[in-house]
């Protein structure tokens, strides 16, 4: 459905425009929705891969291991098999729509190429289950589709003309299917509004008025420009994978990394999050509605991470979202970013994930090109 909210309700004033009623915010043909919700379901999937829950629905809060250890868990967390199945068949049914909008790649797309990595893992440990077939629907939908993009000049669309939105679906769909010239051309078309200047606001934001113009009322002026609204973390999905092939382009790191970082500078002193920051010298504010901060949270939660560049022939290291200090031959890196979870090592093109806990340091020695990771 559209929403789990909707307008109506005698006796409140409802000064949002537009407002919509109980039969709107029951409709499901908007394609944009969709991976919103495979997101959660994908989410908990992991969750309950990684710390477990039972068939029943009834997983405890709690759970012991043998060694004495503690894991929080969360309250009644199903079996994972469910969650997966859920996010699955979100999928299916989001790329069945009838609406015209799954011809443009969608807000947080990139999690269904995401989910089909792991539909296909599933698949290899299960080759009875139902994992395969899942994985066949959602390949059936995105391949022809990246191949119809790769046929059009400017393939990045959006129900918006001048949204900046679809760059993040065409780019994962098209590079995983090796049809580069389109992938490079998003790319480019990114990096284009995407600038690396030595300012907050700007370094890493990807261009973008429409929101505010359309649902800030009198605070907006005509046209103004917003700071780190939620196509800046989408887009720099975009530019950190691209560096991920090509870790000696540091132009990408840092614009990419300017925007998952940026996101989080609209989250109020009180825990508020706001669309953007209002730009014009007239306000310079948070907007005062949230609109769509989860969507670009997901740009940061998902591609957050600690990167290790080289920086220089003498062997310089450079860390982005850690701390690294050189002692003897190695070099001890701390995570500093929000989660702990990733560490890319670019001199070697090595991404470390932990699935659970964090990482508390990792031990490169450039010598021997070996990393050692203490989670």
């Amino acid at each position: 459905r559209a929403s789990m909210f909707f307008s109506g309700l005698n006796g409140f004033n409802y000064t949002c425009h537009p407002c919509w009623d109980q039969p709107r915010s029951l409709t499901t043909w908007r394609s944009y929705n969709y991976p919103h919700v495979t997101v959660v379901y994908w989410a908990l999937y992991r969750l309950a891969r990684q710390y477990g829950g039972d068939s029943g629905g009834g997983g405890d809060a709690v759970h012991h291991d043998k060694s004495g250890g503690i894991h929080i868990g969360l309250p009644g967390l199903k079996d994972w098999a469910w969650y997966l199945g859920q996010a699955a068949n979100t999928t299916l049914l989001g790329v069945a729509t009838h609406g015209t909008y799954n011809q443009f790649g969608l807000m947080v797309e990139s999690i269904w190429a995401t989910l089909l990595d792991d539909l296909a893992h599933e698949a290899s440990l299960d080759p009875a289950g139902p994992w395969a077939t899942y994985a066949k629907g959602i390949d059936a939908f995105a391949r022809p589709r990246a191949v119809a993009w790769s046929e059009l000049p400017f393939p990045f669309g959006s129900e918006m003309p001048w949204d900046s939105t679809g760059q993040e679906g065409c780019y994962v769909w098209t590079s995983r299917y090796n049809l580069t010239a389109t992938a490079t051309a998003t790319l480019r078309a990114v990096l284009a509004y995407s600038p690396r200047v030595a300012n907050w606001a700007y370094r890493g934001n990807a261009r973008r008025y429409f929101d505010f113009g359309s649902w800030s009322g009198a605070l907006c002026r005509g046209t103004e420009r917003e700071f780190h609204h939620y196509g800046a973390p989408l887009n720099a999905i975009v530019t950190l994978t691209a560096y991920r092939v090509d870790p000696d382009n540091h132009h990408l790191l840092e614009v990419g990394v300017a925007g998952i970082t940026g996101t989080l500078t609209n989250i109020r002193g009180t825990g508020v999050a706001s669309m953007a920051w209002h730009g014009s010298p007239a306000n310079m504010v948070h907007d005062p509605y949230d609109f769509d901060f989860g969507i670009g949270f997901y740009g940061h939660g998902t591609h957050s991470g600690a990167f290790l560049v080289n920086r220089s022939v003498n062997g310089d290291f450079a860390c982005y979202m850690c701390n690294a200090v050189v002692v003897g031959s190695e070099v001890r890196l701390t995570p500093l970013d929000s989660f702990g979870r990733r560490v890319y090592l670019g001199p070697v093109g090595l991404e470390l994930i932990a699935h659970g806990g964090r990482f508390a340091e990792v031990v490169y020695n450039p010598a021997a090109r070996a990393a050692v990771a203490t989670v």
